[in-house]
């Protein structure tokens, strides 16, 4: 899954540098999207994060319908025809470093779905083979530098990531390397890091019998009714978007 959230096989798809657009809301009047970039720079591209929030803006203002595909007779002036079909303009080449257009294309839409459906249908075969439900779990942690910049609301709002109704969630960071400084310095973590490790067990997530359905239940915006206990009913109320 992770290509994708770091920008390859995307249109303007960039690594998380200076003039990545990290970070993206649309004005719900106007339909215009309103970014973020890092260190303030000239939009250059889209990274994961800020596709994320896109995914997440247009389907909730009524720009694409649950399969992130773009309403083509909607009267937003920033949804166009394409060489590759519909597209949105996020960032009007005057804006830009590239003195280009920045877009999102279906095409685009759909590498991300299909990336966060694995993400997704992972954490619930995990689930299924703990027993547990999404109203289980009480704390959440999120790792890793995309992590640390991942817009938790609009992981929701696209199914990446379960709606843990209640959960407490935490961002820690480059988790592993935490780990490994702790099991360095401390007798104790190391023991307790050997003791984990030998409750772990692999899974194949191709090989689980329930991987297919899982990730095919991903490809409707947000996913499985026990996984989005709310947001998934709600989502069925938003209309198409008309200025």
């Amino acid at each position: 899954a992770g290509p994708a959230f770091e920008g390859w096989g995307l249109t303007h798809g960039v690594r998380a540098v200076a003039g990545a657009i990290e970070s993206v809301t649309i004005d719900a009047k106007t339909c215009k999207a309103i970014y973020r970039t890092i260190d303030n720079a000239k939009p250059i591209g889209i990274c994961g994060s800020g596709y994320i929030d896109l995914l997440a803006q247009l389907f909730v203002n009524g720009l694409v319908d649950a399969f992130g595909k773009f309403y083509g007779d909607c009267d937003c002036p920033y949804v166009r025809k394409g060489e590759k079909g519909y597209e949105y303009v996020v960032a009007p080449a005057e804006e830009t470093a590239t003195g280009r257009d920045i877009v999102v294309t279906e095409e685009d839409l759909y590498n991300i779905i299909d990336s966060k459906s694995s993400v997704c249908s992972a954490v619930s075969i995990l689930l299924k083979k703990m027993l547990l439900t999404v109203h289980d779990i009480s704390k959440v942690y999120v790792c890793g530098a995309f992590g640390n910049y991942l817009n938790l609301n609009s992981a929701m709002t696209i199914g990446m990531i379960p709606e843990f109704i209640g959960a407490k969630v935490e961002y820690i960071g480059n988790g592993s390397l935490g780990g490994a400084i702790l099991t360095l310095l401390s007798e104790d973590y190391r023991a307790e890091a050997e003791r984990v490790a030998k409750l772990l067990a692999p899974i194949e997530l191709l090989l689980d019998p329930d991987f297919m359905e899982e990730y095919q239940a991903g490809f409707i915006l947000p996913g499985k009714k026990e996984l989005f206990p709310t947001w998934r009913d709600a989502s069925r109320n938003i209309k198409p978007w008309k200025p």
